[in-house]
């Protein structure tokens, strides 16, 4: 992982998405909000875009790389989890002793998130794979943390399977195609990182599966075998359509997939033709498959071109026949879930590779470890240039009759397992939503953020809040409310004051004004006003303020839980320029103090009763001051002695506050 920063703005446009990249003034000395971390291929696309636009101007005067390192010295970027580069293949499990630090560090925290860089790669097959690996990584995760999710950073281009695949595991909430800022990265508390996979140590060493969970900080040693086994989830539609396409079609059906994302591994033309043949002449019933356009025609054929369409149709189509032949790509790894007999054929890795998979046999070309490509998983095409034509021979050398004897055993060795160990199929799993927890309250059921913990505080606060309203409220009165909440009191309050009283409630928090205008339609509380506001200052401003993120831990009376800043409109009541106000309410985590001043005018004109908390000792004389005994009554409350649901828990000396105004006490006004 690295980062970067600009000296220009910078836009990045694609036909799926785009990127707004402001500029730092100086390279040399930016903040965190400047700094970009990399998504694949976006700090190339960065740099080529600048030079575009500015071709006259140094590189180095433009764009700079952040490494890794200096990311790390950001006091909230999050642990690096799993290996490190440099970490040598023998070191055992280290990631149960990364996540035991990991909570160490965070002791309060309800809910932990992680990112993974650079998925598990780009392409389909090792992201399957890595999957495998992931699910016992995630097994660990939540045994060492109380709540846990993952998001997925890809590239700007990947392939749309790729997304669909990381998305069907339990796990991952995200999968982003952009890099955050580093600013961002604060969210999460852990990093697992794949970046420049084909480069890290030990890929290509062992089998994949083996590596991913070595990479991740386990033993593969302490992972049994069955946990190796690929997982694939399969849409019922994508199924349906592949099983009318070859219903017109009786006999047995092989499918030959040509095909791999590397020349390295793709079967060539001419050993295809014969292959197919061989596959034909073995059996007068058999039919040949073919999900891609290939150059090969006979009466028993099946092209499926326009039908396979998809990785979810392929993954469709490798469950519904009876053989494959494939080259080492996506297709095998899909098998293996899916118990489809498979003869995997491999030009640059040992078959010892996939041992794991028990119902596909793994032939090596004749000579491949002899040849220029052996245990490398891509080369140029200068390189293959020089090494195509060795390769060609050796899958001339390859007799049809050796890869039907293996796809004879593969079928031997499925027909030899217990049912119930032969497929591993998920159905796909529902889209991924923002979720909402009910809670119940007094006044009935309430939606709360899934990241609001239990805050006996707060809900103390609003115990007496309440009560404290309901004895000054009648119906027809109107209510400012400064710090609303999800709404739990607000629709108390409302409740209290129809049906032609007015509440005026502010809340600031982005996210949690959203919960509180869900809630206040749930209650059928339509005519309740809510602003997305600061009540604070004189005048109307916009200020950057920390954000909440209603994910993340947090309680009710908490402001921010997260180093990125949004824009915030601060906005006094007496801009409202009220006729008539009977009370204001104010309630942490709004500044209490300022936004009382905000209402002094709306105070002086309309003289509201006023109550408020959280407040500290140390501010009651501030409080007397703004509220002079000309004009009220002030009185403070421990919170402590008002709620017996406190009466176990030390006295954090929070208070609540009432001022009474004086005009009520001689005018024979009820209060």
């Amino acid at each position: 992982m690295h980062g970067y920063v600009v000296s220009r703005p910078v836009v990045l446009r694609t036909a799926t998405q785009v990127k707004h990249i402001a500029a730092s003034a100086d390279l040399d000395k930016v903040d965190v909000a400047h700094v970009q971390i990399n998504a694949l291929n976006e700090h190339k696309m960065v740099r080529e875009s600048l030079i575009r636009q500015f071709p006259e101007a140094p590189v180095d005067t433009l764009v700079k790389t952040v490494p890794y390192e200096q990311l790390a010295m950001w006091s909230q970027f999050p642990i690096l989890l799993g290996r490190r580069v440099g970490d040598s293949p023998r070191v055992g499990n280290v990631l149960g002793a990364q996540l035991q630090a990991l909570r160490a560090r965070h002791p309060q925290r309800q809910r932990f998130r992680i990112l993974l860089n650079n998925g598990f790669g780009t392409n389909l097959g090792d992201t399957l794979i890595g999957m495998t690996a992931f699910r016992s990584v995630w097994a660990l995760l939540k045994a060492h943390l109380p709540q846990v999710t993952v998001d997925v950073l890809m590239g700007w281009a990947p392939l749309g399977g790729v997304t669909h695949l990381l998305q069907q595991h339990e796990g991952i909430e995200k999968v982003l195609h952009q890099g955050p800022s580093l600013q961002a990265m604060g969210r999460y508390q852990g990093l697992i990182d794949f970046s420049g996979l084909i480069l890290l140590a030990g890929y290509g060493e062992m089998p994949p599966v083996d590596w991913y969970l070595w990479w991740m900080g386990l033993d593969p040693a302490e992972v049994p075998a069955s946990d190796k086994r690929n997982r694939i989830a399969l849409d019922p539609e994508d199924s349906a359509a592949v099983a009318a396409s070859l219903s017109a079609f009786e006999g047995p059906k092989i499918l030959i997939n040509p095909k791999a994302s590397e020349s390295l591994r793709k079967m060539p033309d001419a050993f295809l033709k014969t292959l197919a043949d061989a596959v034909l002449e073995s059996d007068p019933a058999v039919r040949v498959v073919f999900d891609q356009p290939v150059a090969f025609e006979h009466p028993r054929a099946i092209h499926l071109p326009d039908v396979i369409n998809s990785p979810q149709r392929l993954a469709a189509l490798v469950a519904q026949v009876q053989g494959i032949v494939t080259p080492d790509t996506f297709v095998q790894h899909v098998a293996d879930a899916t118990g489809t007999p498979t003869c995997t054929l491999s030009a640059s890795v040992p078959a010892d590779f996939f041992r794991y998979y028990p119902t596909v046999q793994t032939l090596v070309l004749p000579g491949a470890e002899q040849l220029g490509g052996w245990r490398k998983t891509k080369v140029s095409a200068d390189q293959w240039q020089e090494l195509g034509p060795a390769y060609a021979q050796a899958w001339a050398r390859l007799e049809p009759a050796t890869v039907l004897d293996a796809l004879k055993q593969a079928r031997m060795n499925r027909a030899a397992m217990p049912a119930d160990r032969v497929l591993r199929v998920d159905s796909p799993r529902s889209a991924v939503r923002p979720r909402l927890v009910s809670k119940t309250e007094a006044n009935g059921v309430s939606l709360q953020p899934l990241g609001q913990g239990e805050d006996g505080i707060g809900d103390a606060l609003q115990r007496q809040l309440l009560k404290l309203g309901g004895q000054i409220l009648l119906p027809g009165d109107t209510v400012v409310f400064l710090g609303a909440g999800t709404g739990g009191l607000a629709a108390a309050l409302a409740a209290r004051i129809t049906p032609y009283g007015r509440l005026i409630a502010f809340e600031p928090r982005r996210l949690i004004h959203q919960v509180l205008c869900a809630n206040l339609l749930l209650a059928g509380l339509e005519h309740v006003e809510t602003h997305p506001v600061m009540p604070t200052g004189p005048r109307l401003s916009v200020i950057p303020m920390p954000r909440l993120a209603v994910r993340d831990d947090h309680v009710s009376t908490e402001l921010s839980n997260q180093p990125l800043r949004e824009p915030v409109v601060h906005w006094p009541v007496d801009s409202l320029d009220l006729a008539v106000c009977r009370l204001i309410v104010l309630q942490t985590p709004v500044p209490l103090l300022q936004a009382l001043q905000g209402a002094a005018g709306t105070v002086e004109r309309h003289r509201p009763f006023i109550v408020a908390g959280l407040l500290r000792p140390e501010d009651v004389e501030a409080w007397q001051r703004a509220l002079p005994d000309a004009n009220y009554i002030v009185r403070t409350y421990r919170l402590k002695d008002l709620d017996e649901a406190l009466a176990s828990r030390p006295d954090d000396g929070s208070l609540i506050l009432i001022a009474e105004p004086r005009k009520t006490l001689h005018s024979g006004e009820k209060t």
